[in-house]
C-alpha cells in the first residue's frame, strides 16, 4: 500500500472526500473499504491514537462487551475483545457470550418452556379434549412401553382410562406414575447444543466485524496497558479506551459444607437429573429455577430467609409465591437459613437448617424433614433446627463482581467496598475517564443483559461518533420467568408511594382468567392480575405497570414502549384492545384499590 500522510485537526466533509478518493484508488476490496476508511479517519482525528495498539479494548465477552466491541468496530475503531471464564466450584465453564447466553437468560427460558409443556400435559390438555390412550382407571400408564428407563416410551395397553382422569388432568399423580416424563439428559443436551451454536456465531460475528478476539484473563499493568498470558508468555496490549463488562458470578454458601451446593452456573449443564432439590434464596434466579424444576417433575423446596423477589412489587411477588406453592406445589420454607450441608456416602446431601417459629413458617416446612432441637436467638425469637436429605442443593443468594481481581485499585479505579463493583458516573465512566464499565460489574446499574447491551452500544457511539445519547436506567421492563410469569416496568407500589406520596398515587387493577386456562376447573382460583400505578399530580402519568399472567414477558415488551414515551391513563383508555387477550385489560381499567370495589373472580378477560 502507498504511504499517505495528511495533517489536519478538524475533520469535515472535504477531508473525507479527499481521503475516500485515495482509498478507492488503491488496492482495497469492496467489503473492507468503508471499515478501513473509517478506522483511518478515526485514528487520524485523534492526535494520540497511533500511540496505542487499539482504540478500544473490551474486557468481557458477554452481552455488553460484545455489543460495545461490534458497535465501535462498525464505525472504524480498532478493537480487541478479551474473554475468560473462571470455572465454577463444580468445574462448569462455557464459551463466548457471557452469563445471558450460557448460564442465564437463554437456558433459563428454554427450561421454563420445557416445564410449561409438562405442566400443560399434566393439568390442562384433558380440559381441551386431549386424551392419553394408555391410562387405566387410576390414571396410570398401562401396557408394554417401548421407551427407555426414563419413562419416555409409548405404551401399547388397551385401557383408555376413565373420563374423570382425562377431564381433570393428572395433577394427582407423582412423577413416577405419569404416563410421560421429562428426560433430563435429552433436555440438557439439546439446550447445550443450541448454546454452542450461539457461541460459534458470536466468534464468527467478531471476525466479520474485524474485532480481534483473545480468550485470556487480563489485569491492568497501568492505566493504558493490560497484560495477559498466551502460550506460556506474558503479553501486553495498550489501548486509548477500555470498556469493562465482566458481569457477575453467583455467591457461594458460606457455611460448613457450602461447597456441595451448586449454583445457576451449574444447573443448566448438570450431567445428572437433579432429583429432590433444595433451592436456597428468594431472588428471581431462585424462584425461576425452583419453578422449572417443579414443572419438570422434581420434588423442589425453596428456602427463604425473609421476603421473595426483594426490590419488586411485593403484592405481585407474593402472588407469584402463592401460585408456586398452591398450584405447582413447590414447597416453601419460610424464615429459614441453612447451617450446614453434609455429603452422605450415597452422594445425597443432608441439610441442617434453622427456622424461626411462626404460624406461616411451620406450616410451610417440608413434611419429610425432622426436627432435632429447638433454640432461642439473641432477639428472643424462638427457632427450631431441622434436617432433611436432598439430591441437589442449589444456592441462589445473589451475585458478586470480580472486578477487584483486575488490578483496578492499583491504577486508581474506585470500587464499591461491599460488592467490588466499579463506581461509574452517568456517562458510564469510572474514576479514570478513559475506562468505562457497563452491565452487572457497574455499581448501581440494573443487572439485566439488555441493559448491558444498550449501555455498551451507547458508550461506543459516544466515543467514536458525535453521539451524546445516554442510557435511561429508569424505564426498563423486566420479566420474572416463574411458572406464572411476572412482567413489570417502572415503580413498585411501595416505591411509588415513597416517591410521590400516597395522596398523589392511584392504583388501577383487574383480574381475569386468561384464555389459556379459563375452561380448566383446577386453575379457576389462579387468575391473571394486572396493576397500573398512576401519578395524579402529573396528568395521571403511568409510573408503574405490572402483570402476572401467562406470556407476561411478551405482553410487557410492547407496553414498555408506551411507558417510555410517557403514556398516561388517558392514552391507555383511548386505545382499542385486541380481543380476546389478557393484555387488553390494561385498556379498560376502571376499578381502583382505593375504592374498595371487589374484583371479578374470573371469566372472560374483557366481556364484563
Amino acid at each position: 500500500m502507498k504511504t499517505f500522510k495528511i495533517g489536519f485537526k478538524n475533520y469535515n466533509k472535504n477531508y473525507r472526500i479527499i481521503i475516500q478518493s485515495w482509498f478507492y484508488s488503491n488496492s482495497f476490496s469492496n467489503s473492507n473499504r468503508n471499515s478501513n476508511l473509517n478506522r483511518f479517519i478515526i485514528r487520524k482525528m485523534s492526535s494520540d491514537s497511533f500511540n496505542y495498539d487499539f482504540d478500544l479494548a473490551v474486557i468481557g465477552g458477554g452481552s455488553g462487551g460484545l455489543a460495545a466491541a461490534k458497535a465501535a468496530a462498525n464505525v472504524g475503531a480498532k478493537v480487541i475483545c478479551f474473554d475468560y471464564v473462571v470455572p465454577s466450584n463444580h468445574g462448569s465453564k462455557w464459551g463466548l457470550g457471557g452469563t445471558c447466553v450460557n448460564v442465564g437468560c437463554v437456558p433459563k427460558k428454554l427450561f421454563h418452556v420445557a416445564a410449561l409443556h409438562g405442566e400443560a400435559m399434566k393439568h390442562d390438555v384433558g380440559a381441551f379434549g386431549w386424551e392419553f390412550k394408555n391410562l387405566n382407571e387410576n390414571g396410570n400408564g398401562n401396557g408394554n412401553g417401548n421407551g427407555n428407563g426414563n419413562g419416555n416410551g409409548n405404551g401399547n395397553g388397551n385401557s383408555h382410562g376413565n373420563e374423570n382422569s382425562q377431564e381433570h388432568g393428572l395433577g394427582h399423580l407423582d412423577r413416577n406414575e405419569l404416563p410421560f416424563q421429562n428426560n433430563w439428559n435429552t433436555l440438557v443436551t439439546k439446550i447445550q447444543n443450541h448454546i454452542k451454536s450461539i457461541n460459534f456465531a458470536y466468534k464468527v460475528d467478531l471476525r466479520k466485524n474485524s474485532v480481534q478476539y483473545q480468550n485470556s484473563f487480563v489485569t491492568f499493568k497501568d492505566s493504558h496497558t493490560i497484560q495477559f498470558e498466551q502460550n506460556g508468555q506474558i503479553k501486553y496490549v495498550t489501548s486509548k479506551y477500555f470498556l469493562i463488562a465482566i458481569g457477575g458470578r453467583p455467591n457461594q454458601l458460606n457455611i460448613e459444607g457450602g461447597q456441595f451446593a451448586i449454583t445457576s452456573d451449574d444447573i443448566f449443564s448438570l450431567k445428572r437429573a437433579p432429583g429432590k432439590t433444595l433451592v436456597i434464596g428468594g431472588s428471581y434466579v431462585a424462584l425461576e429455577c425452583a419453578g422449572f424444576l417443579t414443572g419438570l417433575g422434581y420434588d423442589t423446596s425453596v428456602m427463604l430467609r425473609s421476603i421473595a423477589l426483594r426490590g419488586f412489587d411485593q403484592q405481585m411477588a407474593n402472588k407469584v409465591l402463592d401460585y408456586m406453592k398452591d398450584f405447582c406445589h413447590t414447597k416453601i420454607i419460610h424464615k429459614a437459613i441453612p447451617i450446614r450441608i453434609k455429603l452422605l456416602e450415597n452422594k445425597q446431601l443432608e441439610v441442617t437448617y434453622q427456622q424461626s417459629l411462626s404460624s406461616s413458617s411451620s406450616s410451610s416446612s417440608s413434611s419429610s424433614s425432622s426436627s432435632s432441637s429447638s433454640s432461642s436467638s439473641s432477639s428472643q425469637e424462638q427457632s427450631i433446627i431441622y434436617t432433611e436429605i436432598f439430591d441437589t442443593v442449589l444456592c441462589a443468594i445473589g451475585r458478586h463482581c470480580s472486578a477487584d481481581k483486575l488490578g483496578l485499585k492499583e491504577i486508581g479505579i474506585q470500587l464499591d467496598a461491599q460488592t467490588s463493583k466499579i463506581i461509574v458516573n452517568e456517562f458510564d465512566q469510572s474514576s479514570l475517564n478513559h475506562i468505562y464499565a457497563v452491565g452487572d460489574c457497574a455499581f448501581g446499574i440494573p443487572e439485566l443483559a439488555t441493559v448491558a447491551v444498550q449501555a455498551g452500544k451507547l458508550v461506543a457511539q459516544r466515543l467514536f461518533t458525535n453521539s451524546k445519547q445516554l442510557i435511561d436506567y429508569h424505564s426498563i421492563a423486566t420479566t420474572v420467568f416463574t411458572p406464572i410469569e411476572y412482567g413489570s416496568i417502572g415503580l413498585s407500589e411501595e416505591d411509588a408511594i415513597a416517591k410521590f406520596g400516597n395522596q398523589n398515587i392511584e392504583i388501577y387493577h383487574m383480574q381475569a382468567s386468561p384464555y389459556e386456562q379459563c375452561i380448566i376447573e383446577k386453575r379457576e382460583p389462579f387468575v391473571s392480575y394486572l396493576k397500573m400505578i398512576i401519578n395524579k399530580a402529573d396528568n395521571e402519568k403511568i409510573v408503574g405497570l405490572h402483570i402476572i399472567s401467562p406470556n407476561a414477558g411478551e405482553i410487557m415488551q410492547g407496553f414498555a414502549i408506551a411507558f417510555k414515551m410517557g403514556a398516561t391513563k388517558e392514552h391507555f383508555d383511548n386505545t382499542i384492545g385486541i380481543h380476546p387477550t389478557t393484555a387488553e385489560l390494561f385498556t379498560t381499567m376502571t376499578i381502583t384499590k382505593s375504592s374498595g370495589t371487589p374484583l371479578p373472580k374470573g371469566g372472560c378477560p374483557s366481556c364484563s
